[in-house]
């Protein structure tokens, strides 16, 4: 259920919602992020934003950073990004109680926005689209992952 800042921020002060999920999608879709107090989010992050660190960009299925990029590495050092919230995204979360999800965009800081982050990707995109006089339309894709074993048992393979 979409909920506006407003509705969000009368849903926290009654005690309805205790949990903000800060996310943004990872380049394997996963929603990655932090989870911070109700309170926290209207105070802190939803007028200013968090940081997290760049390697969420650049890691593995099992949360391994890959080697090969260009943004940030072993090599270069890992930094931080600035994950600024979109409040058009606010939303609850039916499966996990009082909690609801808002979805952020990523910026370097003082130098604009992280590139190869995939809503940074898609806006450009629909940019380009829209410049040439077209209207995307589009649905979405789910992906996951079907193991035949318990995780126990692909852990102990090193899977």
């Amino acid at each position: 259920m979409s909920l506006s800042m407003a509705a969000l921020r009368k849903k926290i002060d009654a005690g309805e919602i205790d949990t903000v999920l800060v996310v943004f999608p990872d380049h394997l879709g996963r929603l990655i992020g932090k989870r911070v107090t109700g309170s926290f989010f209207l105070k802190e992050t939803a007028p200013g934003g968090m940081d997290a660190c760049d390697y969420l960009l650049t890691v593995d299925v099992e949360m391994n950073p890959l080697p090969g990029f260009e943004m940030t590495s072993w090599d270069k050092g890992y930094g931080d990004f600035h994950a600024v919230v979109d409040p058009g995204t606010a939303r609850l979360i039916p499966w996990l109680d009082s909690t609801a999800l808002v979805m952020s965009d990523l910026e370097f800081e003082g130098r604009g926005p992280v590139r190869p982050a995939p809503r940074n990707i898609l806006k450009a995109q629909i940019a380009a689209v829209n410049k040439a006089g077209l209207f995307p339309m589009m649905a979405s894709e789910l992906e996951f992952y079907l193991f035949l074993e318990e995780h126990d048992e692909i852990a102990r393979r090193n899977f």
